[in-house]
């Protein structure tokens, strides 16, 4: 609300306190010009919500939230031996062991081999993959402020303010991760929000996981910029970070 609308809004109380009747001229013409005033400062506010939405989602998402009339959240849960879960940590683990339940574990014993159709002399290897203090520099100051932070709870808004001494570590990090072919351990947690999908709310089986946080804000490689600055870490990381090793909710 704007201060002229406030300032509408007080006027139209106080036509109210002295003439006490709502179909008085004045109440009636200050109460029209409050709620005239109340509607174009809403239209300037949604407006200037989605002009800066690629700057600032979050707000945009918070205020859609707030519209919203019908919310749907994780309710009492029905354990497998038919107790009633409430607590919250319950019900996220009682999740969690649903959501890990129906994943696709790939049995990496039996993989078929594949004939070598690829000749190119220019394929990037895995040793090609050097990762510069520039890029990763680069990559730190794309980061959006409004994004939250993931398990590490680290804010995006932070690490902006730190990237001249994060950035020399975090190269080390990443160029040991793709020489050695994996990922620490912390960067393989993941936020995962239950989204209601039909059915009664108090099974487990029908919620679907929500697009997990990617963990670690600074350091996932094969985030959008990475692929563009590194050709053949896409492929590499697709391999490293395709299964989380478990889930907070």
């Amino acid at each position: 609300m704007t201060y002229k609308a406030l300032l509408l809004v007080l006027k139209k109380h106080k036509a109210y306190s002295r003439y006490k009747d709502t179909h008085h001229p004045a109440y009636r013409k200050a109460a029209r010009a409050a709620d005239e005033a109340i509607k174009s400062a809403k239209k300037k506010f949604e407006s200037q919500l989605a002009s800066n939405i690629k700057n600032d989602s979050k707000s945009f998402c918070a205020y859609v939230n707030s519209r919203c009339k019908a919310r749907v959240k994780v309710g009492t849960l029905v354990a497998e031996n038919g107790e009633m879960v409430t607590e919250a940590v319950e019900m996220s683990e009682q999740l969690n062991e649903y959501f890990t339940s129906v994943f696709t574990r790939e049995n990496l014993s039996q993989m078929p081999s594949a004939d070598t159709v690829n000749t190119d002399t220019d394929t990037v290897y895995r040793s090609d993959i050097n990762i510069d203090p520039v890029s990763v520099l680069n990559k730190l100051n794309r980061l959006r402020s409004d994004k939250a932070a993931g398990p590490d709870e680290l804010s995006p808004r932070v690490l902006k303010e730190i990237t001249e001494e994060i950035c020399e570590p975090l190269t080390i990090i990443l160029q040991r991760s793709i020489d050695e072919g994996s990922i620490p351990d912390d960067w393989r947690n993941a936020n995962i929000s239950p989204i209601y999908k039909k059915g009664g709310k108090a099974q487990a089986a029908n919620y679907r996981p929500g697009p997990p946080g990617i963990p670690g804000i600074p350091g996932n490689p094969s985030s959008q910029e990475f692929p563009r600055e590194f050709p053949g870490i896409a492929e590499f990381s697709a391999g490293i970070c395709g299964n989380f090793k478990n889930f907070q909710i």
